[in-house]
């Protein structure tokens, strides 16, 4: 039977068999939302030998193959004659050659992943707090960095992501103090008919937990409309990742709508950093803020084989975009691996390291090359390389991190011993000019 993953590598093989390799390169496969491929000839390369390719495809890829080939003036598609919207997907064809094959993904669902924005949405540091699975302590993290950088006299602005399991409300607003209405609402609101400027301030709140020098403000999941029409909640969610509508020919993506969000906020002049609490796991809320506001973004994980099997999935799909030629913002040098709930010293952190490297040295970087070529490539133990973890040590007084009720907790001398070093170097990053530890 012919699966998903055999139905790309089982055409590919026949384009190169039937048509040839510059039928190929000229030409692109479109994957459409069920997961049939169809093979977009452009040029002349195919000739007489088409039918034969059809046959072929049908006869192989079965379920897979409901259209085997087609020009772009036979799907009424002038947009498949570039290569818009196309990646390079590599390509096993046996087990000494890969080719790459122009994709084009069209999904119902997760479309953001296939299409990235690794330009900065923002003029501002912003900062990408992302795990693979929940309880590895990455809110916790965010709002003692937040703490951290508002008593350094930053004014931080948070953004609560995690729209399935909304946790950074309870955790620096409290019950009482969140806005009336939170990122879902937006989402839902702005897509329905734009929002204005007074419905955004209404989304977004001060923390009071803070004693620092400078302003926390943050952007709950759900405000208090969730709380006041708890049944409401899940069928927002239902919609909250659809397209926004617009006069434009193509709908305004989730991933597009994050970024208009983000450039509404600075615009607001109230910030000095972002942080955006991302949600777990590879879900389409997943993909902006990985791949779509060109920010920093921290990997959090514990040493398990799940977290190293997720991030290799995660790795694996985003070398798809690796640039094609040196680029001296390179998006892959803003991954940072995050070693959570870590044991101290070198003993404890060299086994997860040695780990990062192998799933960053088969997906992200490139191979060694000559000294006068530049490559994307790092030693194993070297600390700038972005497979090298920044550990933060488990810590039993951070197992039920309730700062509403304990606000030591978010004092430095609380929880230096824990964060001190993540949240210095959390700094250092985005105020390089100011870098010099408190």
């Amino acid at each position: 039977m012919m699966t998903f993953d055999q139905a790309l590598p089982a055409m590919t093989r026949l384009i190169l068999e039937i048509l040839g390799d510059k039928c190929l390169a000229t030409g692109l496969v479109l994957r459409d939302a069920a997961g049939t491929l169809t093979f977009v000839i452009r040029g002349n390369y195919a000739g007489s030998k088409r039918a034969q390719f059809d046959k072929r495809v049908r006869t192989v890829l079965s379920a897979y193959a409901e259209l085997p080939s087609a020009t772009p003036e036979e799907l009424f598609d002038d947009s498949l004659k570039g290569n818009t919207d196309t990646i390079l997907e590599r390509v096993s064809i046996d087990e000494t050659r890969v080719v790459e094959v122009r994709l084009i993904d069209r999904q119902i669902i997760g479309q953001d992943w296939t299409r990235p924005n690794f330009n900065p949405a923002s003029s501002l540091p912003l900062l990408t707090f992302f795990s693979c699975k929940g309880g590895v302590g990455r809110s916790t993290a965010l709002a003692i960095a937040a703490s951290d950088f508002s008593a350094r006299g930053k004014n931080v602005f948070i953004i609560d992501c995690d729209l399935e399991a909304p946790g950074l409300g309870s955790i620096l607003l409290g019950s009482m103090d969140l806005p009336p209405y939170g990122l879902l609402d937006y989402l839902i609101e702005n897509r329905m008919s734009g929002v204005s400027d007074d419905f955004l301030e209404q989304c977004l709140a001060p923390s009071p937990l803070t004693a620092g020098r400078g302003l926390i403000e943050v952007m709950p999941a759900l405000g208090r409309s969730g709380q006041d029409s708890p049944g409401s909640t899940i069928p927002k969610l239902g919609r909250a990742y659809l397209s926004q509508s617009s006069n434009a020919a193509e709908p305004i993506s989730y991933l597009k709508q994050m970024r208009s969000l983000i450039e509404r906020l600075e615009k607001r002049g109230r910030s000095d950093v972002i942080f955006v609490d991302a949600r777990s796991g590879l879900s389409e809320s997943t993909a902006p803020a990985v791949i779509g506001l060109g920010g920093d973004v921290l990997l959090f994980g514990v040493n398990t084989p799940q977290t190293i099997e997720c991030y290799g999935y995660l790795l694996a799909h985003l070398a798809k975009f690796v640039p094609e030629e040196d680029n001296a913002h390179d998006w892959r040098a803003k991954l940072r691996m995050i070693h959570a709930k870590a044991g101290r010293g070198e003993e404890a952190w060299r086994p997860y390291r040695e780990l990062s490297y192998e799933i960053f040295a088969a997906s992200l970087y490139e191979e060694e090359a000559e000294p006068s070529l530049s490559v994307f490539n790092f030693d194993i133990d070297d600390p700038e390389a972005p497979h090298f973890p920044w550990p933060i040590p488990l810590d039993a007084d951070f197992a039920e991190f309730d700062p509403t009720n304990r606000r030591s907790s978010l004092q430095r001398d609380f929880y230096d011993r824990t964060f001190g070093s993540f949240v210095d170097r959390l700094f250092a990053l985005s105020f390089p000019e100011e870098s010099s530890p408190r």
